[in-house]
């Protein structure tokens, strides 16, 4: 039996309504559909890597996707995604201190790709907390869950929704196999 008044682990997963508006996110996936594939996520959609240790980052099976990376030269409408991390900043409510980020990255999950359980903080890339926004929500599959699974993040299921979390040992994660359709995500690790 849990009292009113305790914390739960799964407290500390916020979910951030309409972070972005559907104008927004279809500004953005219009933008990203057109966007060619390469070898390089500054150009386009490069296949995306894991960390295998410290400072190696190889393809592995562990995760399936592409993904791109954003700044203010590169994706319309840049000024409301700093709006939007800045009010993250301000209203996750637990203390966190932190106060930049280490990129924006968006993240394409085509028919049968996935990334298994994960943590987002790993001594090559010192992450706090972490940030996914949804840009669209026409697709199947692709169940964002915790703990092996044993807690899911259904409410985050509309475009322009984001899932807040620590980014730590306690809060592993997962995105399970797209079955259709393509997911975008936005993701962002704090520092």
């Amino acid at each position: 039996m849990r009292l009113a008044d305790s914390m739960d682990v799964r407290d500390y997963v916020v979910t951030f309504k309409n972070l972005l508006s559907a104008d927004t996110c279809t500004q953005l996936m219009d933008w990203l559909r057109d966007m060619p594939e390469s070898d390089n996520a500054w150009d386009g959609w490069a296949v995306a890597k894991s960390a295998t240790g410290h400072d190696k980052q190889e393809i592995t099976e562990h995760r399936t996707c592409h993904f791109t990376m954003l700044n203010a030269h590169r994706a319309p409408n840049f000024a409301n995604l700093e709006m939007a991390l800045h009010h993250v900043n301000e209203k996750y409510p637990f203390q966190h201190n932190s106060h930049s980020h280490t990129g924006i990255q968006v993240l394409r999950y085509q028919q049968g790709h996935k990334f298994r359980e994960h943590i987002d903080h790993y001594s090559g890339g010192p992450r706090i907390l972490s940030i996914s926004i949804l840009l669209n929500d026409d697709y199947e599959g692709g169940r964002f869950s915790f703990w092996q699974g044993r807690h899911s993040a259904d409410q985050f299921c509309k475009a322009g929704d984001a899932l807040v979390f620590p980014s730590g040992l306690s809060f592993p994660h997962q995105v399970e196999p797209i079955t259709q359709g393509t997911r975008y995500s936005m993701v962002i690790w704090t520092q």
